[in-house]
């Protein structure tokens, strides 16, 4: 099921990068280091960890340890963190261009909200 999520993952990261050419016309320039983080690489690192953890618990108790009891948390935990700092990044951003829209002048308004939708 891990790898499951893994797969639906990065065919989410592969849409949204399709999405976001389309809506440019180009080919994004070089990002910041948090943004090029996606939500693949963050689950793939839960992944190895979770699996380096059964690994090593294997090894200390010298008994067999099933390998989702650590794969599922580790891969789900990262994968939800990164899409609620994600959203609440998304959020900031448009309550500050809601505070300057209405700082600026109700005119504004109808632009603003046509953006947003």
């Amino acid at each position: 099921m891990p790898g499951l999520l893994l797969c639906f993952v990065l065919r989410y990261d592969a849409y949204k990068k399709a999405t976001l050419v389309c809506q440019m016309g180009q080919v994004p320039g070089p990002r910041s280091m948090g943004s090029r983080l996606t939500y693949f690489h963050c689950s793939l690192l839960g992944y190895f960890l979770g699996l380096l953890t059964a690994t090593v618990s294997a090894e200390v108790f010298k008994a067999a340890q099933p390998a989702l009891l650590y794969l599922v948390p580790f891969t789900l935990l990262p994968l939800l963190t990164m899409a609620y700092v994600k959203v609440k990044q998304n959020y900031d951003s448009y309550i500050a261009q809601f505070d300057f829209v209405l700082s600026s002048g109700v005119s504004n308004c109808h632009t603003f909200i046509d953006t947003c939708l």
